[in-house]
Parts: C-alpha cells; structure tokens; sequence
C-alpha cells in the first residue's frame, strides 16, 4: 500500500478509471431508466391506445347491428341487412385485434364474438318473423333469450370490457409515472454519491502528490532550475514530513553534485601538471626516433638499390637464356616446313597425274561423241527416206511419215547435244591441260622451296648448338648472382624489419605527444566545465 501510495501514475490511473467508472454510471443508468420509459411508452402508444380506439368501434359496430337489424325487420330493406353484416364483420376484426394486442382479453373478446354473430342471427330470424306477422317478431324480439335480452348482455359485456382496458390504461399511466420518479431520484442519488467520490478521491490525490512533492511545485522547479545552471550555492532546508520526497531528493542530488565537483576539481588540477610532464617526455623521444628512422631509412635506400642492380643482372641472363630456347624452337619450327614442303610437293604430283588422267578420259568422251554424232547422221538419213517411201504411199503410209518425222526431230536433237558436248569437252580439256602446266611450274618451285628450308634447318642447328654452349655458361653465372641477390634480400628485409620497428617507435612517441597535449587541452576544457558550477566556499 505505501509502494502505491508513493507512485503518481497509479493514483492518477486510479483517478481516471474512477471518473470514467463514474460518468458511465452517469451515462448508462439514466439511458436504462429512459429505455425502460420508452418501452412503457411504446406499450401505452401501440396496445393500450388501440384497444381503446378497437373498443370504441367494437361499440359502434354493435349499434350498428342493432339499428340495421330492427331497420330491416320494420322495412324489409335488403340494404339495411347488408350494412349489418358488414358492421358484425368490422365488430369481429377488431374483436380479434383485441387478443392479438392483449392476450389476457382474448376470453372477453372470443365471448363478445360470439355474442356479435348470435345477436345478428337473431336479428335474421327476428326480421323473418316480422315478415310474417307483428306477433312473431315481437315474440322473438322480447323473449328472454331474444334481440333485446341478447342487445343487453352484449352492452353488459362491453362495459366489463371497457373497465379492463380502462384499468390497464391507468395502470400503464402509473408505471410511467412510477419510471420517470425512478430515474429522478436515481439521478439525484448518483450525482450526490458521484460528486462524494470525486471530493474525496481528489483530496486523497492533492495529499499524495504533495506529500511525494515535499513542496510546491513553482519550488521544486526553481531548485531543479538552479541545478541545470549549474548553481549549487542554495541551500533548502526539508522538515520531517518531506522525507522521500522529490524535494529530498534534489536536495541529496545537490549535496552529492557538490562533492563530486569538488573532487572532479582537484583531479583536474593534479592532471594537468602530469600530462604537462609526460609531453615534455614524449617530445623530447619524438625527436630521438625521428634521427634514428633517418638512418634506417639511408641504410634500406642502399641496400635495395643493390638488390635493383642484380635483378637487373639476372634479368639480362634470363634473356639470353630465352634466346637459346627461341633459337631451339626456331629449329623445330623450320623442321616442320620442310615436311610440310615436302608433302605439298607430293601433293602437287598426285594432283598432276590425276589431272592427266582426266584429259585422257575427255579424249575417250570425244571418241564417244563422235560415235553419237555420226549415228545420229545415218539416223537422219533413214528418217529421211522413210518420210521419201511414205509420201509415195500415199495415204496408207501417213502414220509411218509421222513416225519417221519424230525419229528426225530426235536425231537432230541428238545432234546438237552431240555439238553442246563436244564444246564443253573442248573447253574442259584446254582447262585441264593448262592446270597441268601450272601444277608442273607449281612442284619445281616446292621443290626449290624444300632446298632452301633443308639449307635454313642446318644453319638453325649450328645457332642451336652454339646457344646450348652460352646457355651452360650462363647457368653458373645465374646461380652465383642468385646467392647475391638472396643475400642481400635478406640484409634489406633486416634493415625494413628495423625501420619499421624505429617508425613505429617514432608513431607511438608522435602519438604520445599528440596524446598529452590532447590531455592538456581536455584538461584545460574540463576545469573550464567545472568553472561553470557554482559551489560554496567551502567545497572549492
């Protein structure tokens, strides 16, 4: 109970689910009261004033009957009967709207039904026997079951009737009224007990925060002011029923920021006379390791120009060595023309002899054509005399002339294919006979080109020797600068190994001194941040 007590938040949630609670209250109870009153409403506005009204017309249409009925038994007048059925059918709906809107009145209404459809038979049987004679309608009309016995019991009816509905209309009226005092009093009953609790929660409320307040609030802001401008000269005095309180609080905060400024002073001040010291120190190793990575610096300059010089050297000596190996490919690659001449120069015969071959089988095609020249030619003249010998037929020889012009047609056909080949072979032989003549010059210019490579190659083979013999040479020479030059790799990787060492010293005293002077000046900004706080005389 005192955690809650000494908490804001949940008095205040308290308070507001309080307030909420409440104007709910206020809300809801006076809308059920009101819904209550509108259902009593709607009860008096839809059952107990239609009753009313179906009562008043049920009486009319009784009436109705009546007069309609003694009408028709003086007159005889049909229409008269008609107006009193059509009133004993209105007088029997509304009778039935009666039960439907109040199901306690169904027995009286069922009974006045009844009573409205035995009065209007009664009325049928009285105006019969008034047709008749005066005697018997009267008879019907006065016996003690009769239109005027039945006329007087359906009044009677319709009063009891009457006083119930009367009754139900005053007892709806007195529950509205009843309802509406209700929701008055209720009313005023909640807004007097709402208006307690609010009085008392909010006074509880005003203590609780006060009491976690210690103060007003105008005094705890100005303190909480004076803190953040850094002024701790105030001094606030809190009596015994401030104890943990806000105002407590910034009054402990104040007294222990006292404190630590007060340290944080003096620290400030021994700091700076150290950092002032140690960058002394740190400038004065700065300047030392400066010189020293000079001669570091000198003493790796050397060393690697040396070791520039003897990759230089072994440079040129994998040149010369490359060359040797270029001469012992060049050998390979003049070996392998030679055979390649010398293939083509093969080649070129196979293809000569080839091509005379060819000449020779056209000299045969020639023969050949000949042949079909000349048998084409005797053809011609056998067509010739046959067409002869069928003209001298006459007209039994006329198909064999048709015959023998079709064999001429084919052999001079045959001629001129004859004379097409022999051109073509004409003009294929001089095409082969001059390839023949440039394969010839062809093979003698491969075969002079062979000489000369075979020459290339046994000179390439002399280079190559005299290139193995430089490349033996040079071996031992690459060997011995190869120690040079890992010898003084190793003395430079030394010398790095030293210089870098002597930077990094270098580094770490620049660093130093760029560190205390960074020191210094944080410690000047730091006592500058202190200056801004405002103690007593007595913690400065």
């Amino acid at each position: 109970m005192r955690l809650s007590m000494n908490r804001v938040g949940p008095l205040l949630k308290g308070f507001m689910l309080l307030s909420i609670g409440l104007i709910l209250a206020l809300t809801i109870v006076p809308l059920l009261r009101l819904q209550q009153l509108s259902a009593l409403y709607d009860t008096n506005r839809n059952v107990v004033e239609p009753l009313v009204a179906d009562l008043a017309e049920v009486r009319y249409d009784f009436v109705q009957i009546q007069q309609f009925m003694t009408d028709t038994a003086a007159t005889g007048n049909a229409d008269s009967l008609k107006e009193a059925a059509k009133a004993r059918d209105d007088a029997l709906a509304r009778l039935d709207d009666i039960a439907r809107l109040a199901p306690p009145l169904r027995d009286d209404s069922q009974a006045l039904a009844s009573a409205a459809r035995h009065l209007y038979d009664t009325g049928i049987r009285m105006a019969a026997a008034y047709q008749q004679s005066r005697e018997a309608g009267n008879a019907i009309m006065q016996a003690p079951d009769g239109f005027d016995a039945q006329t007087s019991a359906s009044d009677q009816r319709l009063q009891a009737l009457r006083e119930k509905i009367v009754t139900e209309a005053r007892d709806s009226g007195a529950k509205q009224l009843n309802a509406l005092d209700m929701t008055r009093y209720g009313l005023i009953l909640l807004c007097l007990i709402s208006l307690a609790v609010v009085i008392i929660a909010s006074w509880g409320l005003y203590r609780s925060i006060f009491r976690q307040l210690g103060c007003e609030p105008v005094t705890a802001r100005k303190l909480t002011q004076s803190i953040a401008d850094g002024d701790f000269t105030h001094t606030i005095k809190t009596g015994a029923s401030s104890e943990n309180s806000l105002l407590t609080a910034l009054v402990n905060m104040q007294s222990r920021w006292r404190d630590i400024l007060s340290r944080l002073n003096q620290q400030a001040q021994v700091l700076q006379r150290v950092s002032v010291d140690v960058g002394a120190h740190a400038h004065s190793l700065s300047g030392n390791s400066r010189q020293q990575t000079l001669a570091t610096d000198a003493i790796a300059s050397a060393t690697e120009q040396l070791s520039v010089a003897i990759d230089t050297m072994l440079d040129a000596t994998r040149k010369v060595e490359e060359s040797g190996e270029s001469a012992l490919q060049g050998e390979a690659s003049i070996r392998s023309v030679v055979n390649l001449v010398t293939h083509a120069a093969t080649t070129v015969g196979q293809a000569a002899d080839e091509i005379q071959q060819l000449d020779e089988k056209i000299v045969e095609i020639d023969h050949i054509v000949q042949l079909i020249r000349d048998v084409a030619d005797q053809t011609n003249l056998l067509a010739l005399n046959a067409a002869i010998e069928a003209a001298r037929a006459g007209e039994s020889g006329r198909g064999f002339a048709v015959v023998a012009d079709e064999v001429r047609k084919l052999a001079e056909r045959t001629a001129t294919a004859t004379e097409s080949i022999n051109r073509v072979t004409i003009d294929v032989t001089g095409l082969t006979r001059q390839a023949v003549r440039s394969i010839h010059d062809g093979a003698e210019q491969v075969q002079s080109t062979v000489s000369d490579a075979n020459q290339a190659l046994a000179i390439m083979s002399d280079v190559r020797q005299d290139a193995d013999t430089a490349r033996s040479e040079l071996g031992r020479i690459l060997a011995a600068l190869s120690e040079t030059r890992t010898g003084a790799l190793d003395i430079a990787r030394r010398v790095e190994q030293v210089a870098s060492m002597t930077a990094n010293n270098h580094q770490a005293t620049e660093n130093l001194a760029s560190t205390t002077d960074t020191l210094n000046a944080t410690v000047e900004a730091l006592e500058q941040t202190v200056a801004i706080f405002r103690l007593p005389a007595s913690h400065t």
